[in-house]
């Protein structure tokens, strides 16, 4: 009865065949090295995942098909001789396709809803493909070495006439969700007297991170083995009789923070590498936002591929170039000085000899942020890089942002994390690198996007420890005005927020994609109607 099961936790590409094929052989080669009797991946891993529209199209599950059998023949032409069981989908035509799940629910990142996706058992010994599991279907128990296995793309299989449940995720990460899966699994696995083995994704695709951890649990619920956190691995486990389980375990994080980092991190990488851009361009402000972004750039690209520009205008103080300049020698990244104040004095001036000027405060303030943009894209364009967007999600929460400037960029590094989290992190990222890279007086400034004499973030929006607060309450644990109200945060306050979140969804809805932490970041559930009346939050029901 006791076999070893290989769990190989995959970095694969959206619609790369090629590259994931490539992975998926070379973790093989090395499982067959462990003695292990099967190998298995996470959902998807022949394909990728998510797959967005893709998944619909006849070309790309013929393309899928063809995929799966040419990983068969060079699984057999390179002398493995292991099953190997890999995530994809099903083929045109197999009975277990697209049509058999509710569309509704398919494409959910982070659920375990996988659209016509398949567990297809390779035994290269003998050239054959079985089909293990299908999303949605009932499982049946697949003879590996001389045990027994049920493998599944849910937590609802039946683990009849099985020593071990296997079961093929791709759950994308999010703070404290790793808590609560373990929590499930453990359950699952003492429920049903069994070990679980659970596989998950690793990797960037898009906004969704996915964090690996795959993990093991012996029959009565203990972890008994886990892989490593944000990187690829490959976890060898032993089950044994008596529903036994046991296999290493990789160091977790040691806080949230450092969780937060390291998937920001990977995020940022796999979109720049899988983009092919050549690296990344941001515009140091001085503040603290920018400055942490680029930690997060320099830790994922290395700093000989990020470029920090100061973009001086009439109203940045001397210590935000300071801190600006102190932080890019810090990291060791090339630093572009370039004031912007000519530039706003002739667009004035344009306006004015156009019989349209003065312009007035606030469209003012906007045009030096457009204008930085203009230069940071050019910087881009030049270079072959992406711009980062620096905006936090308190800022996109508010609308605290100008369209065509401060809200341009190929991806908000950061455009998930509350104002606090940003604070938190940055002390975190000082702490680590043991060298206070970012400035003191970064941390400490009141926020200011510096577009006019005296100017503070709180002239316009609330102070954000109190912001954050309300943002958490409502986006994070879905409660109601009159339960954060409850909570000692004053009624008006509250409607304030909520106005503010109805109102910027019409800049939210053209901001760059954000990588995701949170359980309901923007671009998920959490999106507003963009001209909806619902006025849920307020009195004018």
């Amino acid at each position: 009865m006791p076999f070893r099961v290989a769990v190989a936790q995959l970095n694969p590409t959206a619609g790369d065949f090629g590259g994931n094929a490539e992975r998926i052989a070379r973790a093989a080669a090395e499982a067959g090295r462990a003695g292990a009797d099967v190998m298995v991946t996470c959902a998807m891993a022949l394909t990728g995942y998510p797959l967005g529209g893709l998944v619909a199209r006849r070309h790309f599950r013929r393309a899928a098909a063809a995929a799966l059998t040419a990983l068969r023949d060079r699984l057999r032409s390179e002398g493995c001789r292991i099953p190997v069981v890999v995530g994809t989908i099903a083929a045109e035509g197999s009975g277990g396709g697209l049509g058999a799940l509710p569309l509704e629910r398919s494409g959910a990142e982070g659920d375990s809803i996988y659209p016509g996706g398949a567990a297809v058992l390779i035994r290269p010994d003998c050239g054959e493909l079985e089909v293990a599991a299908r999303a949605g279907a009932p499982s049946v128990p697949v003879a590996i070495g001389s045990g027994r296995a049920v493998f599944a793309m849910g937590l609802e299989c039946r683990p009849e006439r099985a020593e071990a449940m296997v079961l093929m995720f791709s759950t994308r990460f999010a703070v404290g969700r790793a808590a609560a899966r373990e929590a499930a699994l453990s359950g699952a696995a003492a429920g049903a007297g069994l070990p679980v083995i659970w596989i998950n994704q690793v990797g960037g695709n898009g906004g969704a991170i996915f964090d690996g951890r795959s993990s093991a649990f012996d029959a009565s619920g203990r972890l008994a083995a886990s892989a490593k956190a944000f990187a690829e691995d490959l976890l060898v486990l032993d089950v044994g009789a008596g529903g036994a389980c046991s296999g290493p375990s990789a160091r977790r994080p040691d806080c949230e923070e450092e969780e937060i980092f390291e998937a920001l991190v990977l995020g940022l990488r796999d979109y720049v590498e899988r983009t092919g851009l050549k690296g990344a361009v941001l515009g140091l402000s001085g503040g603290v936002d920018s400055a942490l972004v680029a930690c997060i750039a320099v830790s994922a690209l290395g700093a000989g591929r990020v470029i920090g520009a100061v973009l001086p205008g009439p109203y940045t103080s001397s210590e935000s170039v300071r801190d600006a300049r102190a932080l890019a020698g810090a990291l060791g990244i090339r630093l572009v000085t370039m004031p912007i104040t000519g530039m706003f004095d002739l667009a004035r001036e344009v306006f004015r000899s156009a019989g349209e000027g003065p312009l007035g405060d606030l469209p003012e303030q906007n045009l030096q942020a457009r204008l930085r943009a203009l230069l940071l894209m050019g910087l881009a364009n030049k270079y072959g890089l992406a711009m980062l967007n620096t905006g936090n999600k308190s800022e996109g929460a508010m609308g605290y942002c100008t369209l065509y400037g401060d809200s341009c960029g190929a991806v908000a590094v950061i455009g998930d994390l509350l104002k606090e989290q940003v604070y938190r992190l940055a002390r975190y990222f000082n702490a680590r690198s043991g060298k206070g890279i970012i400035p003191e007086y970064t941390l400490t400034r009141p926020p200011s996007a510096e577009l006019r004499p005296g100017q503070k973030d709180s002239d316009t929006i609330p102070e954000y420890p109190l912001l954050d607060r309300v943002l958490n309450a409502y986006l994070e644990e879905g409660k109601t005005p009159e339960e954060i109200a409850a909570s000692g945060i004053e009624r008006d306050m509250v409607e304030r927020v909520a106005a503010g979140i109805d109102a910027a969804e019409y800049k939210r809805r053209q901001c760059p994609f954000a990588l995701k932490i949170s359980a309901h970041g923007y671009g998920q559930a959490a999106d507003f109607p963009l001209t909806g009346r619902f006025g849920g939050w307020s009195s004018r029901t």
